[in-house]
């Protein structure tokens, strides 16, 4: 064959790839944009993209609400130990950071660059271990600004040269678009979700002021919203007293239950600025304020290893708290807080009136019980006939393991109990074990008069 023909040749095998090029990059502009869902599309697109860059792995991952964050959305290709949709990793841990955010320039790192690329970081680790020497990344751009980046992998060392960065823009330019508006889809179907389930929290809260009866449905609800393996709701009344706690999801085996959550504890909530108030620890800040406070050792034991705690306002007081804990170290970003406190805005209100009844209940039946009272010892001039009725009515008002009614002969300053119920001295019945006779006088009694 004669050099022409060889030239020839070459031409016409050159031509037939650039075109063969075209039409899969068209047939991925059309296949993105049958679908406002991508995932329902993203293996024949994946399919495409990498036989024109010659990938072995491809993933597009989007940028976090507060743009430092980019999170796996789209996967395909060579499958990595403990990667999957959703994973997270911060963008100030990324060498290509600075070119990534401003420029629609393909990074490539391979050979040594890629020994180097995030060193030390053990997800990168795990890749490198699979066998996959080279990556490509390219940003994603719409309407002038990133939201995200196709990262592109592969066994071989030298898979993206110039024509591959080259293609894989391509690439990016023909599908940011239809990413971009899916993305936007995706969110307003997740609003409307939201908008329908803060309605159901609504509903919820607002059919009892039992919070008893309704926190089970609250609770499941709640989590669909924010993630959480265990649920507490803390209330308090007027003087920071917890008059409820109610928890739902993992079982913690705790010798002390905490009376308040971590958010209404003085000493942090003083510390927390006004409207903004709350308490979110994630991952490395977690385990330090496990280190700070025994009585979290228990939580951490069971796995837990995010906190996000948020009080309950009503017109300015503080009436209980709304806690979230996970087993996921990067549970609570910026939407995640966003839509807790929100969540804690809508139930505030209820919670108050629930506060309220139940303040109301626990009055009228401490008048009933003293009504009751009165009406044992106005019966009868003989105590000893009624002491035991007594002895119960009392116990739903104050409870005690012991209860002693004492009596103090005026001329001679004698003190003795007569009527005694529950836990018994073994040195007698007098009202303590201090006591080391049967009789005290008190001398003079005319000083203690004066206190009855």
């Amino acid at each position: 064959m004669t050099d022409e023909a060889t030239h020839i040749d070459q031409g016409r095998d050159s031509f037939e790839q650039l075109a063969d090029e075209q039409r899969r990059i068209a047939e991925i502009g059309r296949i993105v944009s049958s679908s406002l869902d991508i995932s329902d599309v993203y293996p024949r697109f994946a399919e495409h993209a990498r036989a024109l860059v010659r990938a072995d792995r491809m993933v597009i991952a989007i940028l976090s609400d507060d743009q430092t964050e980019l999170v796996d959305q789209y996967i395909e290709g060579a499958d990595i130990p403990g990667s999957a949709v959703g994973t997270r990793r911060k963008i100030d841990d990324n060498p290509a950071r600075d070119s990534l955010m401003s420029d629609p320039s393909p990074v490539v790192f391979a050979g040594v660059n890629i020994k180097e690329f995030n060193t030390g970081d053990p997800e990168e680790d795990v890749r490198r271990q699979t066998g996959l020497q080279s990556l490509m990344l390219v940003p994603l751009f719409w309407q002038g600004s990133q939201f995200g980046v196709i990262a592109f992998r592969a066994f071989a060392e030298d898979a993206f040269g110039e024509h591959q960065m080259e293609i894989g823009q391509q690439i990016a330019s023909q599908i940011a678009g239809a990413v971009a508006t899916a993305i936007q889809y995706a969110e307003l179907q997740r609003e409307s979700l939201e908008h329908e389930q803060f309605a159901e929290i609504r509903r919820i809260v607002g059919s009892s002021l039992d919070i008893d009866e309704i926190f089970e449905s609250f609770a499941k609800q709640t989590r669909m919203l924010v993630p959480a393996d265990r649920l507490i709701l803390t209330t308090i009344d007027h003087k920071s007293e917890v008059i409820g706690r109610h928890v739902d999801g993992m079982a913690i085996n705790e010798s002390v239950t905490p009376t308040l959550s971590p958010v209404i504890r003085d000493d942090i909530y003083q510390g927390i600025n006004g409207n903004e108030a709350l308490f979110a620890l994630n991952g490395e800040t977690y385990e330090q304020y496990v280190l700070d406070e025994p009585d979290e050792l228990a939580r951490f034991a069971a796995g837990l290893r995010a906190l996000l705690s948020i009080p309950l306002m009503w017109r300015g007081d503080l009436v209980g708290s709304l806690t979230f804990r996970s087993k996921d170290p990067a549970a609570y970003g910026e939407r995640d807080i966003k839509i807790a406190k929100r969540i804690a805005d809508h139930i505030a209100s209820a919670v108050h009136s629930s506060n309220q009844f139940r303040s109301l209940e626990q009055e009228s039946q401490q008048r009933e019980q003293l009504a009751e009272i009165g009406r044992i010892i106005s019966s009868t001039t003989n105590l000893e006939n009624v002491f035991s009725a007594f002895v119960d009515a009392a116990n739903k008002l104050i409870p005690f393991d012991r209860l002693a009614i004492s009596t103090i002969d005026v001329e001679s300053g004698e003190i003795s109990d007569p009527h005694v119920a529950g836990h018994r001295f073994a040195i007698g019945d007098l009202s303590g074990p201090f006591r080391s006779e049967k009789v005290l006088f008190l001398t003079p009694f005319s000083t203690i008069t004066k206190y009855l």
